[in-house]
């Protein structure tokens, strides 16, 4: 399974490829722009948490992806897709 290009959307505007890097750089980006105090609305702030997301998501369908069926896998994008729109 490739991974697809994933973005991210924060008021209409496309903020960033979520997959462009690992979460653990991520992680450290997050970790920067709050020692640094910037707050949870900011746009970086925003976009690290969501790629976060992202990746947390992916990591836990990687690590059962075989023990779904096909039945399974269609019931999860089908949900995936209503939460993105």
């Amino acid at each position: 399974m490739s991974v697809k290009t994933a973005t991210v959307e924060c008021m209409t505007t496309v903020v960033a490829d979520l997959s462009s890097k690992p979460a653990r750089v991520w992680r450290s980006e997050l970790g920067s722009l709050k020692a640094r105090g910037v707050g949870d609305d900011d746009k970086r702030v925003r976009e690290c948490r969501a790629a976060l997301a992202f990746w947390r998501i992916k990591s836990a369908f990687d690590s059962v992806k075989s023990d779904l069926s096909g039945e399974a896998v269609d019931l999860l994008v089908s949900q995936l897709l209503g939460v993105s729109r």
